[in-house]
């Protein structure tokens, strides 16, 4: 879960600590105020319950709008969650801007975060992993000995969909010369789940140099380095 920490300050207007975060579609982040009271600065509870809004770029009307909740044996501190989905109108490369505001004391405050806006990356295929992701069915030191069957997974950029049906385009380039050619053998046609398999023969690489691989399917993007081994 993405952590979106914001302060609110009733009586002083402190500077923000601006920078952007990128939040994968369909995380769920969490939107933290904490209150004080106008007079004596101390935690407080507000007069009614805070709300907020998240804001897609120039667009003045917000997607989300909702309650914050109490936490638990706390005075002044409030949390709410946001769901990045597409169903609640977030969408992939695009940035975010939440707001929150709260009374205290008959005072209304809004809120100055430590993090203001963030972009929406597309889906993750696992938490914490990138949305492009590969594992390698040998050892990442490739001996020029042997073959060489490498799996990848496509989602699309936009959607964050999986990739199924296209075939991928693959290239190498040794030692990141900028000249990429074409790989021996083709890629497997990605199935339903995004998946594809490559088999890079002795061909392809170069014993003791880096090798940059290099496949698209469809709007997917794939590109790893690994170096190989002197058999």
């Amino acid at each position: 879960m993405k952590i979106l920490v914001i302060f609110l300050c009733l009586v002083l207007a402190f500077p923000a600590s601006i920078f952007a975060d990128d939040v994968p579609l369909d995380e769920v982040i969490l939107l933290d105020v904490d209150t004080f009271d106008p007079a004596t600065g101390a935690p407080s509870n507000a007069d009614s319950t805070p709300s907020c809004k998240v804001y897609e770029e120039i667009t003045d009307t917000a997607i989300i709008s909702g309650s914050m909740v109490l936490r638990t044996s706390t005075t002044g501190e409030y949390r709410m969650q946001v769901s990045v989905t597409s169903g609640n109108g977030f969408e992939v490369g695009k940035w975010y801007t939440p707001k929150c505001t709260a009374t205290v004391g008959g005072l209304e405050g809004r809120a100055i975060p430590s993090i203001d806006t963030f972009r929406v990356s597309a889906a993750e295929v696992t938490a914490g992993y990138s949305p492009v992701e590969s594992f390698i069915k040998n050892s990442l030191a490739v001996r020029t000995a042997i073959s060489f069957q490498w799996a990848m997974k496509f989602r699309n950029p936009t959607t964050g969909a999986d990739i199924s049906g296209a075939s991928p385009t693959c290239t190498r380039s040794i030692d990141d010369s900028n000249s990429f050619s074409s790989t021996t053998n083709s890629a497997s046609t990605t199935t339903s789940t995004g998946w594809s398999e490559l088999t890079l023969s002795t061909g392809d690489m170069t014993a003791s140099h880096y090798v940059i691989l290099r496949c698209t399917a469809g709007a997917g993007t794939y590109e790893t380095v690994f170096k190989v081994q002197t058999p």
